[in-house]
């Protein structure tokens, strides 16, 4: 996580999600190894942070002000300026979606629905889940904050929680249909001739 933290930090303004995960799993758990991969995480983030000054008001009065220079760049601007880009940017995806791009949007519905509704009883399952949903709101608010259309593209952050959730939910259903036939084998009674 080290590596991809210090890479992430460097090429994309998405770094602060898995931290955010894994500050949640370091409250919930308070255990050695989640505060170590939070801390790491936080050490692995802070050159890029340190290296380049990101003009986070700035972009985002760009963002709200429909990607034109803003005449203003401050936080009230961007306050009175956000509800409408939202609503712009739900037009736009809902706009997306009428030209066919359903399937993109069945992606990340079906792999966050599983993700929050597939139980497993694997102690590694439940820990992967602890870390991916609360990286899927992590995710959700790194959306809303950048109420911008980008035809799905920044959407992308969902995908290690969405791919999760469809890996339980495909693995479950195998793990059924397995323990089905298993059951219908073991209902088969030999012939008494070879039970002798």
């Amino acid at each position: 996580m080290i590596a991809s933290i210090a890479l992430l930090s460097f090429v994309r303004d998405s770094t602060w999600i898995p931290i955010l995960a894994a500050a949640w799993c370091a409250f919930r758990f308070r255990s050695r190894p989640s505060v170590e991969l939070l801390a790491t995480g936080i050490a692995a983030a802070l050159p890029a942070v340190f290296a380049f000054k990101t003009p986070v008001r700035d972009l985002l009065a760009l963002l709200v002000n429909q990607s034109q220079v803003p005449p203003d760049t401050s936080w009230s601007f961007i306050l009175h300026k956000y509800p409408a880009a939202l609503v712009d940017l739900a037009h736009a995806d809902a706009g997306f979606l009428r030209r066919g791009e359903w399937y993109t949007a069945a992606y990340f519905a079906v792999g966050l629905a599983a993700l929050l509704l597939v139980r497993s009883q694997r102690q590694s399952d439940r820990t992967w889940r602890s870390l991916l949903i609360p990286a899927a709101l992590a995710s959700l608010a790194y959306v809303m904050a950048a109420p911008v259309f980008s035809a799905f593209r920044l959407e992308l952050v969902f995908i290690p929680a969405v791919a999760f959730g469809l890996a339980s939910a495909l693995e479950l259903a195998a793990e059924k249909v397995i323990a089905g036939r298993g059951a219908g084998l073991a209902s088969l009674r030999a012939p008494a001739w070879i039970r002798r």
